[in-house]
């Protein structure tokens, strides 16, 4: 049966794999590296990140071929894949979802309610009519199971919240991944990446922390250690905002993000206070955090193109605690503190809100929490340029 995993498990996967592997390199031989070699590397993780997208956004892996042949039965679909295997039969009360989508590849996609997904191209079919007809001979076959009316109420709940997550780009990611780029690039404009310029520019520090210098963990989190931490966070960020910012909304993703940064910066300031740290990695975890949050709260609203099966889900957990452990010099007290921070607020986000109506609801307290966080990133910001000027 051609059904494969999630894409977003694809793409997931190889985001971590390409960051873990690329990290490992810098660790393993540091300063050895040139700038030049830094460039290199950090542009194959935004190709690799650019590729893996496009993977997903197709909504099925690129080998995958589509169905040869396909009947709607009374009692559900009968597959048959082009490998003349035995055909398949999904039952109708397993379809969690049908999303017809237009770009890159055409294609009628039906979730199955174990997480999996079977795509029909629609070149197979004449016009995209023909799915939408297709589609609606789907309903009304759940439609007349006894507990059809709900499956299918449920199933447009899904389909809302999947076309946003299909929908534009995330705004709010790409002004953030633009600001840390600028911040980046100033630092290596000054060519401070490392040591006492990082400390001068407001990197994490439990020791200055205690002195007097509150604001470092909102600095800590704007700025970087070269091209490769930024090339790496950057994909980071736009794998989960590209995730998470069209589910929950601009308002309560960039809420999310902030304060997971913020709670990651002070627990690696509180348990390795000799420690320097920085980068945004904190609010990525904290994404992930609230990613995993929505599994286990609201599961059954994730569409399919942002849900995980448990064995995915579980293998993604495993891959970001090895990368933490089997490369300590990672900031693995901040990814922890801003995953569970993520995983903790998630709860309080979505309180009451059904998820496909989470970017219309927006409570006036979250609006104003997200502005208030916002204004102190802000202030951050100008205190990391003030702090350039007085380096230059």
């Amino acid at each position: 049966m051609p059904v494969d995993g999630s894409a977003t498990s694809t793409l997931v996967m190889a985001a971590l794999a390409t960051e873990l592997t690329c990290t490992a390199l810098v660790l393993k031989f540091g300063n050895a590296i040139p700038s030049w070699g830094q460039v290199v590397l950090g542009a194959g993780v935004v190709a690799a990140f650019v590729t893996v997208m496009i993977t997903a956004l197709r909504g099925y892996r690129m080998e995958q071929e589509s169905p040869a042949w396909l009947s709607v039965e009374p009692e559900g679909l009968r597959v048959l894949d082009r490998n003349s295997r035995p055909a398949t039969f999904l039952p109708h009360h397993q379809i969690s979802s049908l999303e017809l989508r237009k770009v890159p590849v055409g294609a009628l996609l039906i979730g199955i309610s174990n997480g999996r997904r079977l795509g029909i191209r629609l070149r197979l079919l004449d016009t995209a009519e023909d799915a939408l007809r297709l589609a609606d001979e789907i309903r009304a076959r759940i439609a007349a199971l006894p507990e059809g009316a709900d499956q299918l109420e449920a199933l447009d709940k899904r389909n809302a919240a999947g076309a946003r997550v299909a929908s534009a780009w995330p705004h709010l990611t790409c002004v953030v991944v633009l600001i840390l780029t600028a911040v980046a690039a100033l630092q290596m404009g000054l060519a401070a990446t490392d040591g006492e310029w990082l400390i001068a520019l407001g990197a994490n520090s439990g020791e200055k922390i205690l002195q007097g210098e509150f604001w470092r963990p909102w600095t800590a989190g704007l700025i970087h250690l070269g091209f490769l931490h930024i090339a790496m966070n950057a994909s980071g960020l736009l794998l989960t905002g590209f995730l998470i910012e069209h589910l929950l909304g601009s308002a309560r993703f960039g809420l999310l993000l902030g304060l997971s940064s913020l709670v990651g910066c002070i627990a690696s300031a509180w348990a390795l206070p000799t420690q320097t740290g920085a980068g945004a990695s904190a609010g990525i975890t904290g994404a992930i955090g609230a990613w995993v949050g929505l599994h286990l709260w609201r599961r059954e609203e994730l569409p399919a193109s942002a849900r995980l099966s448990m064995p995915d889900l579980v293998a993604l957990l495993v891959v970001i605690a090895a990368g933490d452990f089997l490369l300590p010099q990672m900031g693995h007290i901040a990814h922890l503190g801003g995953f569970l921070a993520g995983l903790a607020l998630i709860p309080l986000l979505v309180h009451r809100v059904p998820l496909h109506e989470l970017s219309q609801r927006v409570p006036a307290a979250i609006h104003r929490a997200a502005l208030f966080v916002g204004l102190t990133y802000a202030a951050a910001l100008a205190s990391i340029l003030v702090a350039a000027l007085r380096l230059v």
